[in-house]
């Protein structure tokens, strides 16, 4: 008798039947969780690169304070001479 009309051939073909909604059911799990993976992926670059910007906004603000202090004391010099100058005069 050949194989595929035995009941064992039977049984198996349906479990295989039955099991095809499940195979998907994994495929789709497997697809979702390595998409989250990679989101979480890109989420922690985002995160990095904001706290990098995050650290050059900082830099930037410290040198702008610093040249307003450079500034501030360059006007003063600038002031002193000039009223130096008019003494002298």
């Amino acid at each position: 008798m050949p194989y595929k009309f035995t009941p064992e051939y039977s049984i198996l073909s349906s479990i295989r039947k039955e099991l095809d909604p499940v195979k998907e059911l994994a495929s789709s799990a497997e697809k979702l969780a390595k998409s989250s993976e990679e989101r979480s992926q890109i989420a922690e670059r985002l995160a990095k690169s904001s706290e990098e910007r995050s650290q050059i906004a900082e830099r930037l603000a410290n040198s702008s304070e610093s040249i307003a202090k450079s500034s501030e004391t360059h006007a003063k010099a600038s002031e002193t001479l000039s009223s130096l100058a008019i003494k002298k005069s």
